[in-house]
Parts: structure tokens; sequence; C-alpha cells
């Protein structure tokens, strides 16, 4: 979440955040792997940068940073798992950053 934006391919940039969504998915320990995220962002120096990144390319669940994620999950097990994976990678990746100031 906080090089993904240094990418000079957009595809790599898409690759990044998916592979950031598919741990998120996939955690058997999501709600612990989400707190410590959002901690280490609110403790790191970095951490600002990486809350910019977050809100700018998921404003909404039709940002960009969504339109990445879906673009490649197609195929993928998470598309029969997600009924809309657009909100729910939205919803997932924007926990890291809402309401943890």
């Amino acid at each position: 979440m906080l090089t993904f934006v240094q990418r000079e391919r957009p595809d790599k940039q898409q690759k990044d955040l998916y592979y950031a969504y598919y741990v998120l998915f996939f955690s058997p320990e999501k709600e612990k792997l989400t707190k410590e995220i959002s901690e280490l962002i609110l403790r790191s120096k970095e951490g600002g940068r990486v809350r910019e990144n977050i809100e700018k390319y998921f404003e909404d669940a039709s940002g960009k940073g969504t339109a990445f994620i879906v673009a490649n999950t197609a195929g993928s097990a998470i598309t029969t798992l997600a009924p809309d994976v657009r909100q729910d990678a939205f919803e997932r990746i924007i926990s890291l950053v809402r309401d943890r100031q």
C-alpha cells in the first residue's frame, strides 16, 4: 500500500493491490491482521503516505483501486466467494484507515 503507486507499469500496480486484497481476503485471522496493519499505519512514519494512497485509490467502491483489484480477480476463486468483489475489496482496504486516527 506504500509503494504500489511508484510502479511504472499499471499492470504491476494492479497486481500489488490484488495481492494486498488477496491476503486480507484469505487470511484465517482477518480481524487481527486488519488491526495490526491499521496500527502499523498509525505508528510508522510512512503511515501518512499509505493513508493518502488508500484514500486516493479507494475513495469509493468505484475507485481506481477497486477497479485494479477486479481486473485481477477474473478466473480466481474470489469471484465465487465474494458476491460483489468491487464492494468487498473497497470495504477491506478502506477498513485499514477508516475510524483509526
